[in-house]
């Protein structure tokens, strides 16, 4: 979990900085609605997952049965969900816990 939030804080310090146009590709390849499918169905599940295990790295990027950069696309969008319903900025949530900013609580 706290790497694909960490990444996800990355992805969304790029868009506060430069814009959307600066921000991965990737990170817009799937709806709203399809981002929330692959949180539940896939990210949120295995959300325990060691970073040394094969299995986060395929979610992380995508593979087998895992949608294509999967794990990425969730962080990016997590995050971004959290920031707006907040008003904070990236810079204002780096010491917040992981399962808060992935809103787990509220789940």
């Amino acid at each position: 979990m706290d790497t694909i939030i960490l990444e996800g804080l990355a992805e969304n310090a790029v868009r506060e900085k430069f814009g959307h146009k600066y921000v991965s590709s990737w990170a817009f390849s799937y709806s709203n609605d399809e981002m929330e499918k692959i949180w539940r169905q896939y990210v949120y599940p295995h959300r325990d997952i060691q970073k040394t295990k094969q299995q986060h790295q395929e979610i992380l990027y995508g593979s087998r049965v895992y949608p294509k950069m999967s794990g990425y696309c969730a962080e990016y969008y997590l995050v971004k969900q959290y920031l707006e319903k907040t008003g904070l900025s990236v810079k204002d949530v780096l010491k917040t816990d992981a399962k808060v900013l992935a809103q787990i609580d509220s789940m």
